[in-house]
């Protein structure tokens, strides 16, 4: 029997079964997907219910609606209370009150915020079970619309739970409640707020102003993570002039030398430049102490006056690859010594412009070239790798003016590569030794036979990585 044509004969059935009442309730069980088809109407099923039932029974089965809301708001509502599915049967039952406990004990259904402040107000006993229940819904906007004697409550269970989490949430409620003309809540209140201050994990959402003003501020701005200090108190401090407290958390936010709180500090050292330069050319002398480059202050520090730190910050840009971020005004009026050296990190990163190139001085200029030459020849060479050496590129590589020392680095990767390299003697005396103390043995090989060994590069293979190729390369060392 298809399903098409069960479902044709059930409905041709099941208007005579329902003519039956009892006999048609044994097919409206949850489990039946046809118990539709002999759901019974409102009036019956309400006469039905009026008959001693037990609970399981009743829940095994479908219901309309209106038979639900009905049973809700009369004695019958045990046998729906603690399945509440909607807002229309929530108020139902509210309405009557007679099973309210047990509705809100239901775990299917959530309430409203309009129906938890309207449960809270009506009975305040009914506080600490939403709370339990739901505690997402007691929000800011909830807890302002309780009455003073549901907030006073709710407070009590949060301070005998020393609930941070949720005091800190509605800390600015707390705030506010603490100034109450009830002096129940008032008390309550401050004492909350003992709670949420003396935690070092708390994210105030108070005002600045109101912040700085509660008792234990002090010790709490000290503790906590200086990134929310920072989010908090900076634009306040910075307004209201204590510019000492900026340079202090700058010096806070730098102690680990965390990315994130890098960038930060540094945002409140610009803001200390425009008022306070004084205490801006100390925080940054704090972050170079603390190893993090400054290319963007170099102008604030004076090299007659500040000469160590300049030349520290100097070096830090340099290893931390950033002196491109130097202008080139600040370039320009570093010493001699250090200009260059800066000029040649830039051009050792590729990223000296054309601008810059022109105010090196015509020695240094031959240095630049040649560094910008060898990162060319890298950049053509890397693609060759790990695969057969061609003719053509070999023939290339024997045309350049100068090999350069990182196109023989790369050659070290590949063993077909450093076989050439080899062979063809492209090797500078530096990166013949580190050929002898590396693991390419057919590569080592054959620069042995090809040219022989100094005194020194055999010596140098006995310490590196393949000194079991000594007996059968002895005899190659140059007399």
């Amino acid at each position: 029997m298809s399903k098409s044509f069960k479902e044709m004969f059930i409905s041709i059935v099941a208007p005579v079964v329902r003519n039956s009442p009892e006999w048609a309730m044994k097919y409206t069980l949850k489990s039946n997907p046809y118990a539709e088809y002999f759901q019974l109407s409102h009036e019956q099923e309400m006469e039905i219910l009026r008959k001693p039932r037990k609970i399981e029974w009743v829940k095994a089965r479908i219901w309309l609606a209106e038979t639900r809301i009905a049973c809700l708001k009369t004695k019958l509502w045990k046998f729906f209370a603690d399945d509440v599915q909607n807002s229309n049967e929530f108020q139902a039952i509210f309405g009557g009150g007679v099973s309210l406990e047990t509705t809100l004990a239901c775990k299917g259904y959530t309430l409203s915020l309009a129906e938890i402040i309207a449960t809270c107000n009506r009975d305040h006993k009914y506080v600490e079970q939403l709370l339990k229940k739901q505690p997402e819904s007691f929000t800011v906007n909830v807890v302002d619309k309780l009455d003073c004697k549901a907030q006073e409550v709710l407070l009590s269970l949060l301070f005998a739970q020393k609930n941070f989490s949720k005091l800190n949430e509605l800390d600015s409620f707390v705030w506010k409640s603490s100034k109450s003309t009830s002096k129940e809540l008032a008390r309550i209140a401050t004492s909350c707020i003992g709670i949420i201050i003396n935690n070092f994990r708390y994210r105030p959402n108070i005002e600045a102003c109101r912040l700085a003003e509660t008792p234990g501020f002090e010790i709490w701005k000290d503790n906590a993570d200086p990134m929310v200090v920072a989010e908090k108190m900076t634009d306040f401090w910075y307004q209201n002039g204590q510019y000492d407290e900026l340079y202090t958390l700058v010096v806070m936010l730098v102690e680990n030398s965390e990315d994130a709180k890098i960038i930060r500090a540094k945002e409140i050292v610009d803001m200390l430049i425009i008022c306070q330069q004084a205490k801006a050319v100390e925080a940054v002398k704090i972050m170079i102490e603390k190893g993090i480059a400054c290319p963007e202050y170099l102008s604030i520090l004076s090299y007659d006056t500040d000469k160590e730190w300049v030349e520290k910050n100097i070096q830090l840009c340099i290893a931390s690859k950033v002196v491109s971020k130097i202008s080139k005004t600040d370039l320009e009026i570093l010493p001699q010594t250090l200009k260059e050296q800066a000029l040649i990190a830039l051009a050792e990163d590729s990223k000296i412009s054309n601008e810059l190139f022109e105010i090196a001085s015509p020695e240094l200029k031959d240095k630049l070239f040649d560094i910008l030459e060898e990162n060319a020849q890298a950049k053509w060479f890397e693609p060759l790798l790990f695969r057969n050496p061609e003719t053509g590129a070999i023939d290339n590589i024997k045309s350049m003016r100068k090999i350069g020392g990182k196109i023989q680095d790369l050659s070290l990767k590949d063993v077909e590569w450093a076989k050439v390299f080899a062979e063809a003697q492209f090797y500078d005396e530096e990166h013949i030794i580190k050929l002898v103390q590396s693991s390419l043995l057919p590569a080592i090989i054959n620069f042995a036979i090809k040219h022989g060994l100094t005194h020194e590069q055999y010596t140098a293979l006995l310490m590196g990585n393949s000194p079991q190729l000594a007996p059968q390369i002895e005899k190659y060392i140059k007399k």
